[in-house]
Order: C-alpha cells, then structure tokens, then sequence
C-alpha cells in the first residue's frame, strides 16, 4: 500500500513504513509495539506473555492478589478482574477473579495508572515502548525528508525473545548489506556490564548509545566499523545534545541482527527507563518512568540523524567509535549464551508461527487445535535435534 509517499507492509511480524530512496544505502529504524501482559482464555485462566519477572510475581501473589485492566480481543475496555496465582510448568499459567464475561483471547494489564505527568517526567503504563512509537509517528507526521533509504519498523512480537527480529533477521526481509544501517529503539533499565572496563551509564545523564545486550555486542560477527555508532554520535554532537555510551545488559531487537551478522552497524538508542517492565525499587508494580529532556532528546538526535548523508561518516576518522575497539578483542559477547537464545528462538520460530499467522493466542476453530498439537509435535522434534546436536559438540 502507498499513501502519503510512504509505503506500507503489515506481514503479521512488523508493520513496515518505508520512505523510498533506492540510491542510497538502507537506515532501518525499529521499536516495538508489545508490552508485557495476560492473554486470557475465559474468566478464571490466561497465560503471562513477555518477560514480566515471573518469581518477582509469584512473590508478589504469594501475599496479595494484583489488579487486572481487561479488554476484549479487539481492545475495548471490558472492567477490571484480579490475579490470584501463577501455575504451570513454566509458572506462567495465571489464575484470575472476575465476575465479566471474557471473550476467549481477550487481554488484561496490571490496574496501575496509564499516564501521568509533571514538568520533570511522565510515568506510563507502557513507555517500553510507546514512548519510541511516538517518537516515530511524530517524525512520520512530519513528513521529514531522508538521506537514506529509509524503513520505520513497528515490530509486533518483541517482548517473547524478539520473535519479529528474529524472523526479519534469519529472513533478511528487507534485503540488508554490509553497507546498511540498524538503529533500534528501546526504553530500557540501565545495568552496566563492567564499568571499570567499559564505563558506565545511568538513569539521570540522558540518553544512552547502547552498544551491547547481556552477552552480546552489537555486530560481534564482524570486525569493521559499527558507522551506526558513528552516525549517532555525529548527529548527538551536531544537535549539541549530550550522550552517554553505553555497554550495558537487558535484551533488545539488536540481538538477533547481530547474530545473523547482516551488517557492522548496529546500535540501540536508549531512553533510561528505571523501572522497566513495571517493577518498583520494592519489586512492586508500578507505572514506568522516563524523563522529558530525554524523549526530547531522542527525537532531535532521530532528525538530524535523517539529514546526514551516510557518505560522509567512512571519511569522519575523528569521531569515536567504541564497539569497533570492544571488537578486536571481545570481552563482552558470550557466544555460548548467543548459539543458546538462537536454539530458543529457532523452537519459539516454529512453535508461533501459526499463532502469528492467525492473529490469536487461544485455539477459536478446530483447525487450530490441530495445527497447535502438530507444532507442539514439532517443537519437541526440534528440541531433540538441538539437545543431540549439542551433546554431540561436547563429545
């Protein structure tokens, strides 16, 4: 679909907005449209998706039960309910209280508030990651111009191991080269992987270049310049906005771009976010909470990242680039951790591709329930393979 010289691609995964410069090389710029939350099959049972802390919650729910916000699986607003238990194999099976008539496959978020604001900050139910969102559909409103070949990815399936990534990355969906560029979005806690190494980043000097995940630096396959890194410093510096890097732990959709080894130039720009995923300081629920200065500055640094010429930044030998140093001789990625969450992501591939096809969780057709039995099968099948394959390497 074309409209407003954009063009339009919703393929299940990610909907992709594309504004077209064929002669120049790619900027790809994600987030993710996902939160943490409940699909619920009835009135009684759901499951947690996302990555919530589920024995931070059991904890919680071992004391008190936790308000539920709950939606119809079109988003209306249905009334509230509450969490009392969380069983399972895996503890994500959780049991609610409520008196509605819940559709199968309707949706639940904790009861805290949804936005709140002062001249400091705002606190949202959801910053990780509609804070990013508006970012980008500000400058898509905007109508700004580009130097690159511009794609805005919304991907819809982060928060389960970055399901959508993975299936752009191990696909290359979008045609990626060497000469490409990656810059995702996130809204994420800061936790430094070794500052005495590496420095350190924090919650109250703005936004971060992050360069790594927990086990994995950005572009750890290759051995060339991140310029992604480059490009961010060079617009921070020409915007005069301050910056700070980054090596820090947490999980984004940089990972699995890294490990497909598409391109050197990867990097995450990061609004510090301290209480991620909803956890308090206590372990508690609260809303999220992110500074104004910093969604300010992001957006800025974003513009001006859309008027440099990409050109340019191979001939800029005076700007800083850290990944490129880290990668000479890697102390950061754990490339045992990296081949593990890509046997993860391989099974997790599989075992949702159906669910994504569909649109919904919870089998609604009898078709369904075959299809969710045969990927289990599947699955399974996978999970065997990979065990061998691994025992094997160890012999």
């Amino acid at each position: 679909m074309v409209a407003n010289n954009y063009e339009y691609i919703n393929n299940n995964y990610s909907i992709i907005v594309r504004v077209p410069r064929s002669d120049r090389p790619k900027l790809i710029i994600m987030t993710h449209a996902d939160h943490p939350g409940v699909i619920l099959k009835n009135n009684k049972e759901g499951l947690i998706m996302g990555s919530p802390g589920i024995e931070r919650l059991k904890n919680i729910l071992s004391k008190k039960s936790l308000g539920l916000r709950i939606f119809s699986p079109t988003g209306k607003y249905l009334g509230k309910g509450r969490a009392i238990s969380l069983e399972g194999k895996n503890g994500r099976l959780i049991r609610i209280k409520s008196h509605l008539s819940i559709p199968r496959n309707s949706f639940a978020t904790y009861d805290v508030e949804y936005f709140q604001e002062n001249d400091q900050d705002i606190k949202v139910y959801n910053a990780d990651n509609a804070v990013t969102q508006a970012i980008l559909l500000t400058l898509l409103k905007e109508k700004h111009s580009s130097e690159f070949d511009l794609y805005i990815i919304f991907n819809l399936h982060e928060e389960v191991h970055q399901v959508s990534s993975w299936y752009h990355a191990k696909n290359n969906i979008l045609d990626i080269r060497d000469s490409d560029f990656i810059l995702n979005l996130e809204c994420l806690k800061i936790e430094n992987v070794d500052p005495k190494k590496y420095g350190s980043a924090n919650y109250e000097d703005g936004v971060v270049l992050q360069l790594s995940n927990t086990g994995c630096l950005f572009g750890y396959k290759s051995k060339k310049e991140n310029l992604t890194e480059k490009l961010i410093r060079y617009a921070s510096s020409t915007s005069n906005i301050g910056i700070q890097t980054g090596v820090i732990k947490d999980s984004c959709d940089s990972r699995p771009f890294s490990y497909f080894n598409l391109t050197p130039n990867i990097a995450t720009l990061t609004i510090p976010n301290r209480y991620k995923h909803n956890r308090g300081e206590a372990g508690n629920i609260v809303a999220e909470q992110v500074y104004k200065k910093d969604i300010n500055n992001c957006y800025e640094i974003i513009k001006t990242i859309l008027k440099i010429n990409p050109a340019k930044l191979t001939k800029m030998s005076n700007i800083e680039n850290v990944s490129y140093k880290i990668r000479q001789a890697d102390g950061v990625t754990d490339h045992q951790l990296m081949a593990h969450k890509a046997m993860l992501n391989e099974r997790l591939d599989t075992y949702y591709k159906n669910v994504i096809k569909r649109g919904y969780f919870y089998a609604e057709k009898p078709f369904d329930l075959f299809i969710d039995y045969y990927s289990k099968i599947l699955l399974y099948i996978i999970y065997l393979i990979q065990k061998v394959s691994k025992f094997s390497n160890i012999r």
